[in-house]
């Protein structure tokens, strides 16, 4: 689960720490594999002109992207993956709509099996 400042090594400093408290909270409902941090925190590089920097940086958004598939399958998950994929992550989903603070109902065409 990368977060903003995503652009940033070791080197240039750390994220605020209102970031770090959300997301490991966050990360403690959803249990991502490669845990939360930066991209260079979870992934080990880091990039630049990321969606989650903008949000941050332009509007205080606290934005999130997750890391959802197997590493081993590389970018772009095998077929046979994808609906495994799809279950794991609906939970943390939801989760992360509520947290959110959404003022919908909720309504769930399909649960995951």
């Amino acid at each position: 689960l990368t977060y903003p400042f995503n652009w940033m090594s070791p080197r240039d400093g750390q994220p605020p720490a209102e970031l770090k408290e959300f997301f490991d909270e966050v990360q403690s409902v959803v249990h991502y594999d490669q845990g939360a941090g930066t991209v260079f925190q979870v992934l080990g590089y880091t990039t630049s002109g990321e969606a989650d920097d903008w949000m941050y940086g332009k509007h205080h958004i606290f934005s999130m992207t997750p890391e959802v598939g197997p590493e081993a399958s590389g970018f772009i998950p095998k077929a046979h993956e994808i609906a495994g994929i799809d279950t794991r992550n609906f939970v943390r989903t939801t989760h992360i709509v509520l947290k959110g603070g959404f003022l919908l109902q909720p309504c769930y065409w399909a649960q995951p099996s």
